[in-house]
């Protein structure tokens, strides 16, 4: 039985499938506007679905918020008038994809789930029961007692077939009929009618947690859309369904679907529904009026810009509507954003309408383009961050490279994106100082999705720079400033010694035979090899000296390879291609290396010196258990000199993710002389019930600190086991005084 679990992660809950050993890091963010963010680290939004539920049970509505690329849900909790981002919820649900509807279908006072099929080439409707036990809530899924019994389903014939819902839609979940028992709507398979699947639990006496299905009507409202355009056809005859095209036309119809997005609310309080509909080839939303009833629908009006009386919605393309209370005034209002998953507004594409009528009507009142993005760094689409200390100051900053705003007919605005750390060591703030680093939007006609890596690649001291781009290339720039100088770049190279090993480039820096040169390993966009030795890296070694980096641009030619460590990151029935994004990190003397790859997932290698001619060792196929989008791209360092490596995370969607890590760089001691040489045995870790504290020094006092930085506990002259039975699950700062100096680690209790 799949469950998928709310459980308690840092006193509140989080959707997750397992015990995490990671959590969000948080700082203070300010944009360039000056403005200092709430929610910084979102990871952006694209397409995004939006729904509500009181999650933390404190009596009004949290809102989840579902982004298509890459299946991505984050939890907004309601508090004091403001949506705040539950970093302590690591949100993840396993198994839905693509659009989720809620709806609480047997009254239990908990919105259950309606979604598309896990099943990755069905398309139909699964549905996860919630259930409250306190302040959690678990979701089970509904088994039908039927053949293909994981989706909703309908008779058909002398057998059953499941409702037909395109993976690609939004349907309507809604009581139709006014009877109580959950009904839906749904385009056919043609995409020109909209169907009406009925209910009929309570008519048959078989109570709210049954589904009795059957298709009441095939052109519910009796218009027609027109599959090659947002047209929409209205039939002059109550009982009549509209037409569009000629008969002859009739069997390509039966083979399209365009995409539609379908929302029903009763706009005029007169007990029938009435509709929004987005359309594939539509920057628009259609506002249908029902002039029939509750029992015969009957689309009578249409206004095709709503809201027209307002301030109409229009952005590229395919919009989907949501209806929820945004402001908790008892009223709902309606948020708009695109349901296409590419192609479409990434920038201020969440619209607010503010639902001013109070008797039961709906009067909506555009209120802003940029509902909870306001407070997250998003940078338009496929973030690609990493870390350099840009002014040596001791403090590493942060480089995005971003492909920017979507623009219809036009190139994206091109990005490279400084993020100054303006904290301290051990407490980073970061300001948004310059969204044109370097100039780079200069190339929008060139390039997209850029991806920076420094690195010292001339071997002269001071840090260079790559940018890869969509073709394969890469720009160099050269570090002409010498070490320890706020970075000074000279005029960018494009093209660099013709490296071209494939599209949407990302490089890493790293001397890989020890020999004194940096090489260069590159993840792309697809696999390379054989059926017996795939592999999404490419390896380049330097054939160059110090001060002249060389490299022969022939992958094929060695001691090159395009399949180094036969490092393959792709997801067999997840995505079609690998993205590869790698980043080699050193942890306790030991080379490691992390890939990003196009489902969104990071995976961990080790076995590396001296054996690039063999296999590196996977030690983690699902790294750090996170879910933040698409092509994920890691990036990381020790941001608070806490000993342990943290990382921020790009993305599709076009923001930034950031989490501690289990990666220590070192024992930490008071002494920077002592900081590798003091030596702790700290396990297990996670722990449950006592963690275990060996050393060869006298400890004085432990102390234990949450991810507030409030302490927990304090022993003097502890035991060597330390009881943990009564802390809450989550990550805590575990700092031992010695005879000798001090000692910090971060542990999980689980």
């Amino acid at each position: 039985m799949r469950i998928i679990y709310l459980i308690s992660f840092f006193g509140l809950l989080g959707f997750i499938g397992m015990a995490q050993d990671n959590s969000f890091f948080t700082c203070p963010v300010t944009n360039s506007n000056g403005k200092l963010l709430a929610n910084p680290f979102v990871g952006g939004f694209d397409s995004p679905q939006f729904n509500q539920t009181d999650f933390d049970n404190d009596g009004d509505l949290d809102m989840l918020v579902f982004d298509k690329p890459g299946n991505v849900f984050s939890v907004f909790l309601f508090d004091n008038g403001d949506y705040n981002y539950a970093y302590d919820l690591n949100v993840h649900f396993l198994g839905l994809r693509k659009w989720v509807r809620f709806y609480d279908y047997n009254q239990d006072g908990v919105e259950d789930i309606f979604t598309c099929p896990s099943v990755q080439s069905l398309d139909g409707v699964e549905i996860w029961t919630g259930k409250r036990n306190g302040n959690v809530i678990n979701y089970e899924l509904f088994k039908f007692d039927l053949p293909r019994g994981d989706v909703l389903q309908h008779p058909w014939l002398d057998s059953t077939i499941p409702v037909f819902v395109s993976a690609g839609d939004l349907p309507s979940i809604d009581d139709v009929d006014g009877d109580g028992d959950v009904d839906l709507l749904a385009f056919d398979n043609g995409g020109s009618y909209l169907r009406y699947y009925r209910n009929y639990a309570v008519e048959r006496g078989l109570g709210l947690d049954t589904f009795d299905m059957e298709v009441e009507e095939s052109c519910f409202g009796r218009f027609f859309e027109n599959s090659f355009s947002q047209d929409i056809t209205l039939s002059a005859n109550m009982d009549e369904c509209a037409t569009g095209l000629k008969e002859e036309d009739e069997e390509e119809l039966k083979v399209l679907h365009a995409g539609s997005t379908v929302t029903s609310f009763d706009v005029d309080n007169d007990n029938d529904l009435d509709l929004l509909i987005g359309d594939l080839s539509n920057d628009h939303l259609v506002f249908l009026s029902n002039g029939g009833t509750i029992d015969n629908a009957w689309m009578t009006e249409q206004d095709e810009t709503f809201p027209s009386y307002n301030f109409p919605a229009d952005m590229p393309i395919f919009l989907g509507s949501h209806i929820v209370d945004v402001d908790q005034d008892g009223f709902d209002d309606l948020l708009v954003a695109p349901s296409q998953d590419n192609v479409n507004a990434n920038l201020n594409n969440v619209w607010y309408y503010r639902n001013t009528a109070t008797d039961g009507t709906f009067n909506f009142s555009f209120q802003q383009k940029d509902f909870l993005l306001e407070d997250v760094l998003d940078f338009g689409s496929f973030s690609s961050p990493s870390f350099v200390d840009v002014d040596q100051d001791g403090l590493q900053d942060i480089i995005v490279g971003s492909s920017g705003e979507f623009l219809l007919g036009a190139n994206s605005v091109l990005q490279l994106i400084y993020l100054k750390n303006v904290g301290s060591l051990e407490n980073p703030e970061f300001d948004v100082v310059d969204e044109d680093w370097l100039s780079f939007s200069q190339f929008k006609d060139i390039s997209t999705k850029p991806a920076p890596s420094f690195g010292d690649l001339d071997s002269d001291g001071d840090i260079d720079l790559l940018v890869g781009d969509d073709k394969g290339f890469f720009y160099y720039y050269e570090n002409i400033a010498g070490e320890g100088n706020p970075l000074d770049f000279a005029a960018p190279i494009y093209e660099y010694q013709d490296i071209d090993v494939g599209s949407n480039v990302h490089v890493d820096m790293v001397d890989l035979n020890e020999d004194g040169l940096m090489d260069l390993v590159i993840g792309e966009q697809n696999n390379n090899g054989t059926a017996d030795m795939r592999g999404s890296l490419n390896y380049l070694q330097n054939i160059g000296s110090v001060g002249d980096p060389i490299f022969e641009a022939n992958i094929g030619i060695a001691p090159n390879t395009p399949t180094l460590g036969q490092v393959n990151v792709q997801e067999e029935f997840i995505s079609t291609r690998p993205s590869a994004a790698p980043r080699f990190i050193e942890v306790d003397d030991e080379l490691l290396l992390v890939v990003g790859n196009d489902a969104g997932r990071l995976k961990l290698y080790n076995n590396i010196i001296g054996n690039l001619d063999g296999v590196f060792g996977e030690v983690d196929g699902d790294f750090l258990t996170m879910r933040q989008g698409k092509r994920s791209v890691p990036a990381f360092a020790d941001i608070d000199n806490d000993g342990f490596l943290e990382m921020v995370l790009g993305n599709y969607r076009g923001g930034l993710s950031f989490f501690n890590t289990e990666l220590a760089k070192g024992e930490m001691t008071n002494t920077e002389d002592e900081l590798l040489s003091q030596k702790f045995s700290i396990y297990p870790n996670p722990v449950s019930d006592f963690l275990t504290i060996s050393s060869k020094h006298s400890i004085e006092e432990v102390q234990l600190f949450d991810i507030s930085g409030k302490k927990v506990r304090a022993i003097k002259n502890p035991a060597s086991k330390i009881s943990t039975s009564n802390l809450s699950t989550g990550m805590y700062l575990l700092t031992i005084f010695t005879n000798e100096g001090v000692v910090s680690k971060k542990i999980v209790v689980q």
